[in-house]
């Protein structure tokens, strides 16, 4: 998941930006084959990310609609 500074800015040229960045710094392997883009994340008051929260939101995306056979 990623939040980007301007919310509107165009994210398939972030997209390709860190793509570019991230072929120089990691193999092919481990490098995201998608990418998320909130307008903001969600973090506790301190400022800590909740990564549980952004766990279960993939994990629900992925889950097939009630009542759907399968």
């Amino acid at each position: 998941m990623i939040q980007p500074a301007d919310a509107d800015a165009d994210h398939a040229e972030l997209t390709a930006e860190l793509s570019a960045w991230l072929a120089g710094q990691l193999s092919p392997v481990k490098r995201p084959r998608s990418w998320f883009y909130r307008p903001e994340l969600p973090r506790l008051p301190t400022g800590k990310l909740l990564k549980r929260v952004l766990v279960e939101e993939l994990v629900n995306k992925d889950a097939p609609a009630p009542g759907a056979g399968g």
